[in-house]
């Protein structure tokens, strides 16, 4: 039984070591154009006065 419970948790952080590899080799987006507003934020847009 304890060999299954340590081959399981050989597996689990194997995959936790792999998932933060994975991420940390993602691609990052560094362009980011702060004119965009947020999703789902409306814009801000004031009224034109006289």
């Amino acid at each position: 039984m304890t060999d299954l419970i340590e081959s399981m948790l050989m597996l689990f952080w194997a995959g936790y070591m792999l998932l933060h590899v994975y991420l940390l080799r993602a691609p990052v987006n560094e362009k980011i154009d702060e004119t965009d507003p947020l999703q789902g934020e409306p814009l801000c847009t004031t009224p034109a006065t006289k």
